[in-house]
């Protein structure tokens, strides 16, 4: 073994060598940020994280919100910047003492070749929890959610902070994670994703970085050891060691992964790629990071040593090129890799680029050569965002057809045998089922597979309907375009129904509040415009995927909603009175899902279901249920009521002490209802009464006794107050 100064010595080597490569991942990113304003935001970003100010985004008003980034002082440009946005704040220039945050990084295609104006910005936060509460951590994730919403609301941009706390990731446990059916083998394929693709924009260095390449656990310890007795251990962060992971956790683990992403054709074919490469024995190890760590320790630092996407596709394209005879299969792949990293080189190739952009053509350029495609094809590609719905529709099936027979293939090694596994055989058939149910068409499922590529949002949509003889009904959704010096249409997507199509422009980011224009075209029916347009702006920030915790175990269970819309009245501009019920949700399997009622009693039942969703995942009201509805209802006593009604019972249900029985009591009609939890085997679930009079209600509430019984009665029914005060006093 190594001598302590000879470890001291490599480690210091080893962080140089490290931070000349986040410096040049760091310059990528800027090069690559084309706004000016938004590499001011890269910076004025952690100094919201590191400041609680007032007036200033996400400031929360308490004491006990922690504050600090290791490290971190603001520069002259950015108090620049925030003297223009914010006049009469006053910018703190010294250092934290003791602060909270230890890194910020940024993680994700940002810095890589896929990076385009489209992408997300997602940050990694990582805190130490020595000294701070639970209250304290409370506070500061208000804190990030409201900067969150603070850059969306102003900026247009969407923006994800994921905060971890040091000593769970060495474990190997995320934020919101459940250690089922693969351990922590979950948590070690987010550790490796989040090391071979991040950017340390603040703070101290993960140590990893800094121990052999291939380093095992012993290894890994032993240098941190000395890395501490040596005083160096305060410029870096302890995250714990990767280096290598049985057939067996990684098949688990990566399929898992890939079920979460099955409705993004590229990142499903992508991860399908490594897990079957490395399954089969065609790899030692299937961490990226690893590689990336070899290449910086050897000073190769070339786009294909060093971008994780570049060595993620080479690597599957080259097993699937080794295995796979169907071409059209392949190129499905090439396709969806030139559209995700949107090259433009139809565009470039007649003008030179500068900064970044150069280096991306450059690389590309490489890969169409390789690949022998026409100018023709290059062209066609590049005007994909006008492409029509037919050959839109044909791609998106052979990918789909592509992902499914990986799948299959995959199945079959479990279920052959051929490969070591840990699945139950009620794990491999909720792995089917799950396979199955993203694959199945439906009437009232809606299609929530995203493009290959962010669409970027129009200027102008039009939605139209239309009516065969046979009476069915579809809508489409198309824009205009002048196509040599000629108006022409092109029809990007179509539904059967008004509520999947305005879903599916919300997912796809077409739509953008204050810029697009959209005419609509009702048809038979009398639709309120506006409130269509405020519902898609609506869905488009609070019905989105990335918001959703996914867990294994959800798999083994049947679906339940996640994420919830109950909408009244899509389809009625004048009624005063509920004529329809849409209950549009996302389901813990990932699917997009929507029912109609028609009467106010069958809200029972689908609060029943959100409530018990909420149950099993803790989400609160604000993140579990959106009640909207088309005025003139929306402003009627009853859809206040309704909508007051439904928010306190969620408060009560899911706030406050689980272990307690509850009941609630309101009425619907003529009929007293009582909303009670129950167990269900070691689960507390709820269940609802309808009572048809005062006294079987009061004989049901009979059954709620015991130390821990709580029972509250609707505020917003006038018949119940006298109820209410004898009950809740």
């Amino acid at each position: 073994m190594a001598t302590n100064p000879d470890i001291i010595k490599k480690i210091k080597e080893h962080q140089l060598k490290f931070e000349k490569y986040n410096e040049i991942r760091l310059g990528n990113l800027k090069r690559s940020l084309s706004d000016q304003e938004l590499t001011c935001l890269m910076e004025f970003i952690p100094y919201l994280l590191s400041v609680n100010i007032t007036d200033l985004p996400g400031y929360v008003p308490s004491e006990k919100t922690p504050f600090g980034v290791f490290d971190y002082a603001p520069s002259q440009r950015l108090a620049e910047f925030i003297a223009k946005r914010f006049p009469g704040i006053e910018v703190p220039r010294g250092r934290a003492t003791r602060p909270f945050i230890q890194m910020i990084a940024l993680i994700g295609s940002c810095g890589t070749i896929a990076y385009t104006k489209q992408s997300d910005f997602d940050f990694w936060i990582c805190y130490k929890e020595d000294g701070f509460d639970r209250e304290s951590i409370q506070h500061y994730k208000i804190k990030l959610r409201n900067i969150e919403s603070w850059i969306y609301d102003n900026l247009n941009m969407e923006i994800h902070f994921y905060l971890n706390e040091i000593g769970r990731v060495k474990n190997n446990i995320f934020a919101d994670d459940k250690e089922q059916l693969s351990g922590s083998s979950i948590g070690e394929l987010l550790k490796e994703e989040f090391l071979r693709s991040s950017i340390v924009l603040n703070g101290k260095i993960p140590f990893w970085w800094v121990t052999p390449v291939n380093a095992n656990d012993a290894t890994y310890e032993s240098w941190l050891s000395a890395s501490k007795n040596a005083d160096l251990n305060e410029r870096f962060i302890d995250l714990g060691n990767i280096f290598s992971i049985k057939q067996e956790d990684f098949l688990a683990a990566g399929l898992f992964q890939i079920l979460k992403s099955l409705g993004n054709p590229f990142k499903s074919i992508m991860k399908l790629g490594l897990l079957e490469r490395y399954i089969s024995n065609h790899m030692e190890s299937p961490f990226i990071c690893n590689i990336i760590k070899s290449n910086i320790h050897q000073d190769r630092l070339d786009h294909h040593d060093i971008d994780a996407y570049l060595i993620m596709f080479d690597n599957v394209y080259d097993y699937f090129n080794s295995i796979v005879k169907d071409r059209d299969a392949l190129e499905v792949l090439k396709t969806s890799f030139y559209l995700k990293v949107e090259p433009m080189l139809s565009r470039h190739l007649s003008r030179p680029s500068g900064g970044y952009e150069a280096e991306k053509i450059r690389v590309m350029l490489e890969y169409i050569k390789k690949w022998d495609w026409s100018g023709a094809k290059i062209k066609e590609l590049d005007d994909f965002n006008n492409w029509n719905i037919e050959p839109v529709s044909k791609l998106l099936n052979n990918a789909k057809k592509f992902v499914l027979q990986e799948y299959r293939r995959i199945l079959g090694f479990i279920e052959t045998q051929k490969v070591k596994h840990k699945f139950t055989d009620q794990e491999i058939k909720a792995i089917s089922r799950k396979i199955s149910s993203h694959f199945l068409v439906a009437e009232n499922k809606i299609d929530n597979t995203l493009s290959f590529k962010n669409y970027p949002p129009e200027k102008l949509l039009k939605i139209e309907y239309m009516r065969n003889r046979k009476g069915n009904e579809t809508w489409f959704l198309s824009k205009r375009l002048i196509i040599d010096n000629s108006p022409s249409i092109v029809i990007i997507h179509k539904d059967k129904t008004l509520l999947g199509l305005s879903v599916w422009v919300s997912m796809n980011g077409l739509f953008k509040k204050d810029y697009t224009r959209l005419e609509i075209d009702t048809g038979l029916h009398s639709l309120e415009t506006n409130f269509l347009r405020e519902l898609i702006s609506d869905i488009s920030t609070n019905f989105m995927f990335k918001k959703i915790n996914a867990f294994q175990e959800d798999y083994l269970k049947d679906p339940y909603p996640v994420m919830s819309y109950i909408i009244f009245n899509l389809y009625s501009k004048y009624s005063r009175k509920i004529d329809e019920i849409f209950f549009l949700y996302h389901d813990s399997w990932g699917s997009t899902m929507f029912e109609v009622f028609s009467r106010e009693m069958e809200l029972l039942h689908v609060l029943v279901r959100i409530l018990n969703g909420c149950m099993l995942t803790g989400t609160d009201f604000e993140g579990a249920l959106n009640v909207v509805s088309s005025s003139p209802f929306s402003s009627t006593r009853d859809f206040m009521r309704l909508k007051a009604f439904i928010k306190d019972l969620f408060t009560f249900f899911i706030e406050g002490d689980r272990n307690a029985k509850k009941s609630y009591i309101t009425m619907m009609g003529n009929q007293h209802i009582v909303f009670y939890t129950k167990k269900s085997g070691n689960t507390t679930v709820i269940d609802t009464i309808i009572c048809e009079s005062e006294l079987k209600m009061l004989y049901s509430l009979s059954f709620n006794y015991g130390i821990k019984s709580l029972i509250r009665v609707d505020p917003s029914v006038k018949e119940l107050h006298f109820l209410k005060t004898i009950v809740e006093n």
